[in-house]
Protein backbone atom coordinates (compact mmCIF):
# COMPACT_ATOMS: atom_id res chain seq x y z
CA UNK A 1 0.00 0.00 0.00
CA UNK A 2 1.41 3.56 -0.82
CA UNK A 3 1.64 6.44 1.48
CA UNK A 4 -1.01 8.61 -1.12
CA UNK A 5 -3.90 5.07 -0.63
CA UNK A 6 -3.68 6.11 2.93
CA UNK A 7 -6.14 8.83 4.37
CA UNK A 8 -4.17 11.69 5.67
CA UNK A 9 -5.98 11.34 9.55
CA UNK A 10 -4.60 7.85 9.37
CA UNK A 11 -0.98 8.66 8.57
CA UNK A 12 -1.41 11.59 10.74
CA UNK A 13 -1.95 9.27 13.72
CA UNK A 14 0.46 6.82 12.68
CA UNK A 15 3.43 8.87 12.37
CA UNK A 16 1.95 10.55 15.94
CA UNK A 17 1.90 7.11 17.80
CA UNK A 18 5.38 6.77 16.11
CA UNK A 19 6.76 9.55 17.10
CA UNK A 20 5.08 9.86 20.84
CA UNK A 21 6.57 6.02 21.11
CA UNK A 22 10.21 7.03 20.10
CA UNK A 23 9.65 10.09 22.86
CA UNK A 24 8.78 8.00 26.07
CA UNK A 25 11.60 5.26 24.84
CA UNK A 26 13.74 7.98 24.89
CA UNK A 27 12.43 9.70 28.11
CA UNK A 28 12.36 6.26 29.96
CA UNK A 29 16.23 5.07 29.31
CA UNK A 30 17.52 8.26 29.90
CA UNK A 31 18.28 9.08 25.87
CA UNK A 32 18.94 12.12 23.77
CA UNK A 33 15.93 12.32 21.42
CA UNK A 34 16.39 15.29 18.59
CA UNK A 35 12.47 16.00 17.97
CA UNK A 36 12.35 16.64 14.48
CA UNK A 37 8.66 16.13 14.12
CA UNK A 38 8.23 19.01 16.31
CA UNK A 39 10.91 20.98 13.98
CA UNK A 40 9.32 20.24 11.10
CA UNK A 41 5.73 21.07 11.73
CA UNK A 42 7.17 24.28 12.55
CA UNK A 43 8.57 24.88 9.48
CA UNK A 44 5.81 23.14 7.69
CA UNK A 45 2.99 25.54 9.26
CA UNK A 46 0.57 27.48 6.88
CA UNK A 47 2.24 25.06 3.80
CA UNK A 48 -0.69 23.58 2.15
CA UNK A 49 -0.69 19.90 1.69
CA UNK A 50 -0.23 19.34 -2.60
CA UNK A 51 2.31 21.95 -2.44
CA UNK A 52 4.20 20.83 0.88
CA UNK A 53 4.34 17.59 -1.11
CA UNK A 54 5.08 18.70 -4.49
CA UNK A 55 8.22 20.89 -2.59
CA UNK A 56 9.89 18.31 -0.45
CA UNK A 57 8.90 14.73 -1.40
CA UNK A 58 9.10 12.65 -3.85
CA UNK A 59 5.55 10.93 -5.86
CA UNK A 60 5.36 8.37 -3.40
CA UNK A 61 4.54 10.83 -0.67
CA UNK A 62 6.80 9.42 1.81
CA UNK A 63 10.46 9.65 0.93
CA UNK A 64 11.75 12.86 1.08
CA UNK A 65 13.61 14.53 -2.47
CA UNK A 66 16.97 16.82 -2.22
CA UNK A 67 14.86 19.77 -1.07
CA UNK A 68 13.57 17.77 1.75
CA UNK A 69 16.24 15.89 2.37
CA UNK A 70 18.22 19.88 2.79
CA UNK A 71 15.82 20.80 5.25
CA UNK A 72 15.78 17.55 6.81
CA UNK A 73 19.52 17.40 7.65
CA UNK A 74 19.67 21.45 8.48
CA UNK A 75 17.05 20.54 11.40
CA UNK A 76 19.11 18.05 13.10
CA UNK A 77 22.53 20.15 12.28
CA UNK A 78 20.91 22.54 14.41
CA UNK A 79 19.18 20.91 16.82
CA UNK A 80 22.96 18.59 17.85
CA UNK A 81 24.37 22.37 17.84
CA UNK A 82 22.00 23.36 20.21
CA UNK A 83 22.60 20.44 22.61
CA UNK A 84 25.55 19.41 24.83
CA UNK A 85 26.44 16.47 22.60
CA UNK A 86 30.55 16.83 21.62
CA UNK A 87 29.68 15.95 18.35
CA UNK A 88 28.47 19.79 17.76
CA UNK A 89 32.53 20.23 17.40
CA UNK A 90 32.81 18.98 14.29
CA UNK A 91 29.53 20.50 12.37
CA UNK A 92 29.70 23.75 10.60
Amino acid sequence: MWVKDTTPHELENARYDYVECIRNICAKNNIACLDLNSELEKEWAGIDVDNLYSTYFYSDGLHMNSNGAKLFSDKIVSQIKSTGFSLKDYLK
